[in-house]
């Protein structure tokens, strides 16, 4: 209800704030239409502004890339604040060091997942972007001591009915929640055990036992199912669904118990998403589209994906220790008419992107960050060739127990 309100207030402040710009005071002569609207602003005012004391709700937005003025957002818009006195409804004028309110809010106000709420589409060189950071932290299991990063960041695994990622023996431990979907069990039922040749195989997959198994379980053999039953895992059965995909149900099953999930704090970690089927894959890098407020991550040994939503300033942090060094940017979801990026060997500047037309693949980056901007959605993919050759070093000779 509060994210209707605050859409609400958003649309009835500017005219309100265009009838003030040339008085301190506003005092309107309101018609009844005009009185209930001014009723409104009135009463979610203080109750929308509120929103801006939390700090976490700005946890992507770079300082250096506020608007000009907005040093801390908190400050500047709570009632208290220098632009409003909202007991009497009277407005400040704007100061010279200072936007007008209705342009920050327009910049600034979070929407209900907890992110930065997207800029209107355009030319991305004349808008103002919040900034939204991309980092992959949690493949620093493999790096040397001195070169990992304090982090305390914690996923979700989700591992789908495909060749199971060597990887997963790295992620396991530290994941807040593994799920299986639907087959995805009889993966890792069949292929952890051959990844530990010298243990008891019952052993082994007792220590790799997952949270959950959710899809229309018309994939997951028997035996499988009863075994983890025995386990405790929870069993989700949707058979009665046959509209949406495994991954479809388990993303919106995430969603719906991991709260960082739905906020945009936590990544979901998708591990068999690429390779294998075409149709598959491609079904795969839909649900980046179908779940675009998520934060999901499609993995590989070779490849990692994850959606760029337009409306931001996409700030890619690349460790070149495991990622690279092969990179693209496809726009899946339509044409861009505008895109910019930086940090990479052949960068974009306002270039159109469209299948039929130009793509950006097999391109590299060179440095330690890429940003992208662009008008439409699209997806990055980066290869793992440098992790894959870590990864099997580290098989046999590192201790996965989790």
């Amino acid at each position: 209800m509060l994210w209707r309100q605050l859409q609400s207030f958003r649309r009835l402040l500017p005219p309100f704030l265009n009838s003030t710009r040339l008085s301190p005071s506003f005092q309107p002569a309101c018609g009844g239409e005009s009185k209930g609207a001014m009723k409104a602003v009135q009463y979610l005012m203080p109750k929308t502004l509120d929103l801006r004391e939390s700090p976490f709700l700005f946890p992507h937005i770079s300082s250096l890339h506020r608007p000009r003025g907005l040093s801390n957002p908190a400050t500047l818009c709570t009632p208290s604040g220098p632009l409003f006195q909202h007991n009497s409804f009277s407005l400040a004028k704007s100061s010279e060091n200072h936007r007008p309110l209705d342009e920050l809010m327009d910049h600034d106000v979070v929407n209900q997942f907890g992110l930065p709420s997207p800029n209107p589409t355009g030319d991305v060189s004349e808008v103002f972007y919040p900034t939204l950071l991309h980092s992959s932290t949690f493949l620093q299991m493999l790096l040397p001591e001195d070169e990992k990063l304090e982090t305390n960041s914690t996923y979700a695994l989700l591992i789908l009915n495909h060749d199971l990622p060597l990887l997963t023996l790295f992620l396991w431990s530290k994941a807040c929640c593994r799920i299986c979907a639907d087959g995805g069990a009889n993966r890792l039922y069949d292929c952890i055990p051959s990844l530990f040749p010298h243990e008891d195989p019952i052993g082994v997959r007792e220590r790799y036992k997952p949270d959950v198994i959710k899809g229309d379980l018309d994939s997951i053999r028997p035996e499988v199912k009863e075994f983890y039953f025995s386990l405790g895992t929870t069993i989700l059965d949707n058979s009665e669904d046959q509209d949406t995909t495994d991954l479809w149900k388990c993303v919106a099953y995430a969603v719906d118990i991991l709260h960082d999930i739905k906020r945009g704090h936590m990544k979901l970690l998708v591990l068999g998403a690429i390779g294998g089927r075409l149709d598959h894959t491609f079904a795969n890098l839909n649900a980046l589209y179908l779940f675009r407020e998520v934060r999901i991550v499609l993995l590989s040994d070779e490849s990692m994906a994850f959606l760029l939503a337009k409306g931001y300033r996409h700030e890619i942090s690349i460790n070149s220790s495991v990622e690279g060094p092969y990179c693209g940017l496809l726009p899946l979801g339509g044409p861009s008419s505008c895109t910019t990026t930086t940090g990479l060997k052949w960068d974009l500047n306002k270039t159109s992107l469209q299948f039929g037309g130009l793509i950006s693949t097999s391109n590299m980056p060179v440095g330690d960050c890429v940003t992208v901007s662009s008008d439409t959605d699209l997806v990055w993919t980066v290869s793992l060739r440098l992790l894959h050759s870590r990864l099997k070093e580290h098989v046999g000779s590192a201790n996965l127990a989790p």
